[in-house]
């Protein structure tokens, strides 16, 4: 066993830790406003790195190729837990969504495991039915069959950009295990009317769409979300206004902890501390599908490929949202965003990948 890749490593510590500063520079004003407090947010995402960091470690340290005997155990207990979730009085119910789950006090989000899951899952099923895979009744199907039972769970909380994260990094799995090409753009193809009818057959996601399209149009209502965050990325110059120095984030970006809070980011440290960002990313991207094409077993070719993938995409997504590149969706900058469910599991996954870069030679 070799060490683990320090390149990679340094971009997950990075990012982690200062997400922890950008939690309570970002909700410091919302936990005054909210709970007199304005530690509450930054002592409640230190407990959640505390648990995470015990995972990390204990994934770093454990042989990856253990996990693979219990993928089914994680997956089935993933989905039941999505399947709790739309059940009424069991989820917690907010703004509308049913995506939360509360157990022993602590409230967890079950479609951030569940797409972990499903990576794991996809990674032990894949390796080597490259042949298989490009029989699409018989080889494809059966796979898409697997992944699209919690898909479909996550998407009836609603949750549709969880939906069309799992769908992407399963799209690309198929693709790396030899599914025909072709066969993956029909299913793109048959997907996107239906997703496009789902969009414009609910109300708010029609008026997040005309936002999207011309957020500018009404900057106090539809546009409120994407105007403010343009506001703060543009005011914050080349170098930024100063740490915990931002003004959008006083009631005026709409969670600025959690969906936004690359743009504040952006308002306190400018371009230059969302391409610190940005280039944290791509170091974490880069090493990690280095430890990916160079896993000595194609299960952890898989799995790295997979968690890079999932993490990477979520990341992509949140930044374009902020800066308009794509319609608003409620998706958590990973490492950084406030939120507990998705921290701890994106240190255990990117232990799990640490560990696979252990087995790594020739680095």
């Amino acid at each position: 066993m070799q060490d683990l890749d320090r390149p990679l490593f340094l971009s997950i510590v990075i990012l982690t830790l200062f997400g922890l500063v950008m939690v309570y520079s970002a909700g410091a004003a919302i936990g005054v406003q909210r709970f007199a407090d304005p530690l509450h947010y930054l002592y409640r995402q230190a407990r959640w790195l505390l648990l995470g960091g015990l995972l990390f470690a204990l994934a770093v340290r454990t042989d990856y190729r253990r996990w693979e005997r219990w993928v089914w155990v994680f997956f089935l207990v993933s989905t039941a837990l999505l399947v709790a979730v739309l059940i009424p009085g069991v989820g917690v119910e907010a703004n509308g969504a049913r995506r939360w789950l509360r157990i022993a006090g602590l409230t967890m989000q079950p479609a951030e495991v569940a797409k972990l899951a499903a990576v794991a899952l996809l990674a032990h099923n894949l390796p080597g039915r490259g042949e298989c895979l490009r029989d699409f009744r018989n080889g494809l199907l059966p796979q898409l069959i697997v992944v699209g039972i919690p898909a479909f769970l996550i998407y009836r909380e609603p949750d549709l950009g969880g939906t069309m994260v799992m769908a992407t990094v399963a799209m690309v799995l198929f693709y790396l295990a030899g599914a025909r090409l072709s066969h993956l753009a029909l299913l793109v193809v048959a997907v996107l009317p239906v997703a496009l009818w789902k969009v414009v057959d609910i109300d708010y996601r029609v008026r997040r769409l005309a936002a999207f399209l011309d957020p500018w149009a009404d900057p106090t209502d539809t546009g409120w979300q994407i105007t403010q965050s343009l506001m703060a990325l543009g005011s914050g110059g080349l170098a930024g206004h100063g740490l915990s120095s931002g003004v959008q984030k006083l009631y005026f970006l709409p969670e600025p902890h959690t969906d936004f809070i690359f743009s504040v980011v952006g308002e306190e440290l400018g371009l230059l501390g969302t391409l610190g960002v940005a280039a944290c990313f791509l170091l974490f991207a880069w090493r990690g599908l280095r430890v990916a094409v160079r896993a000595p077993t194609p299960f952890g070719q898989f799995l790295a490929a997979g968690i890079v993938v999932l993490i990477t995409l979520q990341a992509l997504l949140n930044m374009m949202v902020c800066t308009s590149l794509v319609p608003t969706k409620g998706l958590p900058l990973p490492f950084v965003s406030y939120g507990g469910t998705s921290l701890v599991l994106n240190l255990a996954a990117a232990g799990v990948l640490l560990n696979i870069s252990r087995w790594v030679t020739g680095k």
